[in-house]
């Protein structure tokens, strides 16, 4: 069943841009985390290719 909520964490540089129905909630104190991404070998997506590109 869909609540109509969701949790995304996101950089600093973002919260400006959530728009009026999001609210940004700062979380300190946390340890640095390792984040992994994964999508399917096959996949052409120019998407995936320019967050690679802002990644490296």
């Amino acid at each position: 069943m869909a609540t109509g909520q969701l949790l995304a964490v996101v950089g600093d540089s973002a919260v400006d841009r959530l728009g009026p129905y999001v609210t940004a909630v700062p979380m300190t104190g946390l340890a640095a985390r390792e984040v992994l991404l994964a999508w399917p070998a096959d996949s052409h997506d120019p998407r995936i290719a320019h967050l690679l590109g802002a990644t490296s």
